[in-house]
């Protein structure tokens, strides 16, 4: 970007740095800078000294911004991340068979044939935008900058959980019409919500795809916790309670990790197997620049992503449940 006033782009280039998706190095510049294979050009920060002050003061604000951020990628738990270093990602999943049982002396077993199905990703743009005006930051009687890193990290979070929560919305759905808050004669309540959640671990796992993870909305965590049929699970360790979720301990079934986030829409529960759906993930960018005229300093930080299901045999959705 061309330094100085320019009324068609007011604002001075400064600084940038970006972040690989695959090695997770970080180089000075922006992605842009780079081009058709990133990561062969440009400056890699390492140990030594870095006279490029501008360029360092963008790395500093997206390693703080990226430190806060992936607190917060919650939903991640329910997927694989695979880096897309040009935005672009295909993915074959294999639907071959598993061979011949039962082959006889001197028999040959029968040719399986490869049946590959392909999804396509195209990382979309997510972008949050920063700026302390100079009058501001003056009057402050803290640091402003971090306070808008910080809420400028939760809400790339909350973009990236979105657009997850969204992606899961492609699994197969499993009709309960089993309200886990039916009490129609108190106090005991009318649906078991382990009979649909162990028939989904059933359904998946048979299907080749143990059961890892199980999301739900934050409501339907609490009717779940004050069925009475959930209780004795807490009483008998099977159901361990956390600060964000939990995990159930089921006969026949390892430790499912329980993800509680509002992103998933009430009434709905997925369970699945984390390589049912990936999240191509582009490189991440930040670029700071300078508005003279208008006396502020400005970030803008972009995080290309793209979440998909890939193996419709490895995750369920549950619905009716509320």
């Amino acid at each position: 970007m061309k330094q100085g006033y320019d009324p068609k782009n007011p604002g001075a280039y400064v600084g940038a740095a970006w972040m690989h998706p695959g090695t997770k190095d970080i180089y000075a510049g922006r992605t842009s800078d780079e081009g058709p294979y990133i990561a062969t050009l440009g400056k890699k920060y390492q140990a030594g000294i870095v006279t490029d002050v501008s360029a360092i003061e963008a790395t500093v604000v997206m390693t703080q911004l990226l430190g806060l951020a992936e607190k917060l990628y919650k939903l991640d738990a329910c997927l694989t991340v695979q880096p897309a270093p040009q935005l672009v990602l295909d993915i074959d999943a294999d639907a071959m068979g598993y061979g011949q049982e039962n082959v006889g002396p001197l028999e040959e077993s029968e040719i399986v044939s490869e049946d590959f199905t392909s999804k396509h990703f195209e990382c979309v743009l997510n972008e949050v935008h920063v700026v302390v005006e100079d009058r501001a930051a003056m009057k402050a009687r803290h640091d402003l900058m971090a306070f808008k890193i910080a809420k400028a990290a939760k809400r790339l979070a909350r973009y990236r959980n979105r657009q997850i929560a969204t992606a899961l919305t492609g699994a197969t759905d499993i009709a309960t019409a089993a309200e886990w808050d039916d009490v129609t004669t108190p106090p005991n309540s009318d649906h078991n919500p382990m009979d649909a959640i162990t028939g989904a671990f059933t359904t998946i796992e048979d299907l080749g795809y143990p059961a890892e993870f199980m999301a739900v909305n934050g409501s339907d965590w609490s009717h779940f916790l004050a069925n009475t049929h959930i209780a004795p699970m807490a009483v008998a360790g099977m159901l361990s309670i956390g600060p964000n979720g939990g995990s159930l301990r089921v006969p026949g079934w390892p430790n499912v990790t329980v993800i509680v986030d509002g992103d998933i829409t009430a009434g709905h529960c997925f369970i699945g197997n984390r390589e049912a759906t990936v999240l191509a993930e582009g490189p991440t960018e930040t670029v700071k620049y300078r508005h003279e005229l208008k006396r502020y300093t400005g970030y803008v930080a972009r995080q290309y992503i793209q979440p998909q299901v890939v193996i419709t045999d490895g995750i369920r959705e549950l619905t009716g449940i509320v």
